[in-house]
């Protein structure tokens, strides 16, 4: 999954609106609120992040962070399990939620006539989840059955032995939807001590965004959030050491004709300046027609179906990937072509053609992303719960503009390589 990529200037159906107009609060229960006004359509996104996720959890909950997710929609003591869907589905709402490493975020769009009822029912949702029993065991098999999907998904095993690969020590090693024999025996008091700890206000970041009153939208946040402050304790993690040697692993499954290559490097934070120009290598090598991997082993070598490259960040470490889909006897002659164009970026750097084709990507990715309001929540709350400031959603794209040709060949060279590779690849059995 590539990085959200943030930019100072967004562009909404034609209407310029700039990144400093959204409005940062610290409420006294902790929380940090964020408001941006947008006019063009009556309809508003509420997003609460709490910064929280599998980095939070040890070997004997692991997935609960998840688990969690789904139990946050079944009931509290002024509703029953079933009536927030069903209330906001006839005012026309969306729903949603999303578990990660770092965090978890559960928003809400809806027509702006209705935001008052929304924030009520998103507040009550998040502040007083009941967890009822038999709703429990229903969501426990939904979890399983996902857990049990993932075994059979070239993708999910692609990802997952990567990560296996990358992390041995740190706690991003643990897979975000957990494992089943955790699931299978987590108890409920478990479930409540993880939300005990970690779901205070003091620990969550509410994004706003849409045909809505700053003003309004902060006193009906401070009116339905009410509570008393709670100090958070931020566990600090030994960075992992990096990768000396190549790793490798291959698994052989029934349910494909072709293969599958992920290849991870260890990159960086979200907030570290490495992370602009590891950004602008990989759109050079792997987004686009145009690029590199694209060209090399799709229009010219034809040994592959499909080639991509990003770089994702976390809050204390990142992963640069480079992923293909090919014919299962081209394995060995794909893993060998992607290594060998990397080397001669290292060697030689890249054009100045290359390097503005990618800074014109990478902004225009960045407008066009800005296209909902949604969009915009996601990102501001990415950045606030990854960063805390929201610096990096103000100086993105500026960021990416200071990249030089030089900038990118030492990235290369500093990150990227063969003994500094692991290589995640899935055959047909």
């Amino acid at each position: 999954m590539k990085k959200f990529i943030i930019a100072a200037a967004i562009l909404i159906s034609g209407n310029i609106v700039w990144a400093s107009s959204a409005q940062m609060y610290k409420l006294d229960n902790g929380q940090t609120v964020v408001v941006q006004e947008v006019k063009n359509n009556p309809i508003v996104t509420i997003d609460t992040w709490i910064k929280t996720g599998s980095i939070d959890e040890d070997d004997s909950n692991n997935g609960v962070a998840h688990f969690l997710e789904h139990l946050f929609f079944k009931g509290t003591s002024t509703h029953a399990p079933g009536e927030f869907d069903k209330i906001l589905e006839t005012k026309g709402a969306i729903t949603n939620a999303a578990t990660s490493k770092d965090f978890t975020h559960y928003y809400v769009t809806i027509p702006s006539k209705d935001f008052d009822l929304a924030m009520e029912l998103h507040a009550d949702m998040i502040l007083h989840p009941l967890i009822p029993r038999n709703e429990m065991e229903k969501e426990r098999k939904v979890v399983l059955e996902e857990i049990s999907k993932d075994l059979n998904s070239p993708d999910k095993i692609l990802q997952d032995n990567l990560n296996d690969m990358m992390y041995t020590t740190h706690p991003y090693k643990r897979k975000v939807i957990g494992k089943s024999e955790v699931i299978e025996t987590i108890t409920r008091d478990q479930i409540l001590g993880f939300y005990n700890k970690h779901y205070s206000p003091s620990n969550m970041v509410t994004i706003v965004i849409g045909d809505v009153n700053p003003e309004h939208a902060v006193a009906k946040i401070k009116e339905v959030f009410n509570s008393e402050y709670k100090k958070t304790n931020k566990s600090v993690y030994t960075k992992e050491a990096p990768l000396t040697k190549q790793a490798k692993k291959v698994e052989y499954i029934t349910n494909t004709e072709s293969g599958y290559l992920l290849i991870g490097f260890r990159g960086t934070p979200i907030d570290d300046k490495d992370s602009y120009a590891l950004d602008v290598l990989a759109t050079v090598l792997g987004d686009g027609r145009s690029s590199v991997l694209n060209q090399v082993l799709k229009e010219k070598k034809r040994i592959a179906f499909s080639v991509d490259a990003g770089n994702s960040t976390f809050r204390d470490d990142g992963i640069f990937y480079i992923s293909a889909n090919f014919e299962p006897e081209k394995c060995k002659i794909v893993q060998d072509t992607i290594f060998d164009e990397i080397k001669k970026i290292q060697d030689k750097g890249i054009t100045d053609e290359q390097l503005n084709l990618a800074k014109n990507i990478i902004e225009r990715s960045t407008y066009y992303s800005r296209e909902s309001i949604t969009n915009i929540a996601t990102e501001i709350g990415y950045t606030m719960a990854l960063t805390n400031d929201i610096k990096f959603y103000d100086n993105y794209l500026d960021n990416i503009k200071a990249v030089t040709t030089d900038d990118v060949k030492k990235v290369a060279e500093k990150y990227l390589g063969i003994n500094k590779s692991a290589v995640s690849i899935v055959l047909p059995e």
